[in-house]
């Protein structure tokens, strides 16, 4: 008899893969925005219980949703947040930034114009991202 499950991808194998397709679709531009994408578990920021494909897809992740089923909340998909990367990195010292990926600011360490600063991350992000190294 022929065994016709589907073998289990890791997170790790699914996170290269996503790090390959956004490269190769040029939204990643820089060693250390690619080694931020190659290192952040981005299955620790998705609610509990999402497929690990869903988690790793170039797609939103639904986060929370109204009465009326609608998506109220989400994580961004990879490649919006990874283009909003590629805006900031042409920015001027003093010019103002919009709310992005948090976990890939925190963790890629080039993505603000140095003089401009830096936030201190709150929250579940906060949390998150320290306890992956950012």
């Amino acid at each position: 008899m022929t065994d016709l499950a589907q073998p289990t991808v890791s997170a790790a194998d699914l996170r290269a893969r996503l790090a390959d397709a956004l490269i190769a679709a040029g939204f990643i531009t820089t060693p250390s925005v690619e080694a931020a994408v190659r290192r952040v578990p981005r299955e620790v920021f998705v609610p509990d219980g999402t497929d690990l494909a869903a988690a790793y897809a170039n797609n939103i992740v639904v986060t929370k949703r109204g009465p009326d089923g609608k998506t109220t909340s989400s994580i961004s998909a990879p490649w919006l947040s990874l283009s909003t990367l590629i805006v900031l990195r042409s920015l001027r010292a003093g010019e103002r930034v919009p709310p992005i990926s948090e976990s890939l600011i925190a963790t890629s360490g080039d993505c603000y114009p140095e003089e401009s600063g830096s936030r201190k991350l709150g929250g579940r992000s906060g949390r998150l991202v320290g306890g992956v190294g950012g």
